[in-house]
């Protein structure tokens, strides 16, 4: 018992040290995984919002022009004929004039 009691004496100090720097060591992983984790999330959010950008500004320019273009044709018709053929104003209301426009 003597024996066992002398090494636990010397034993203990050394494990309670190498147990304290894996805990450290364990910690620190942790710590620069999850700031490289952080840092990939803000790169690719500043990636995604350049590409949304990229994409969507042209689009917008696109529906824009033609939504000129149409407004364009449809002024082209002249409202005293739209008021007297029937069919053309029931179109026009109903949005189904569109399907023939493309």
């Amino acid at each position: 018992m003597a024996l066992l009691e002398s090494l636990h004496k010397y034993l203990e100090a050394p494990l309670l040290q190498l147990c304290g720097g894996f805990l450290q060591g364990v910690s620190d992983s942790l710590e620069q995984t999850s700031q490289t984790i952080a840092i990939k999330f803000a790169v690719f959010t500043f990636v995604m919002l350049v590409l949304f950008v990229a994409a969507w500004l042209p689009f917008m320019r696109s529906l824009n022009a033609m939504i000129w273009m149409t407004k364009g044709m449809l002024n082209m018709i002249p409202l005293d004929m739209i008021t007297r053929n029937d069919k053309l104003k029931e179109k026009l209301t109903t949005g189904s004039i569109l399907r023939y426009v493309k």
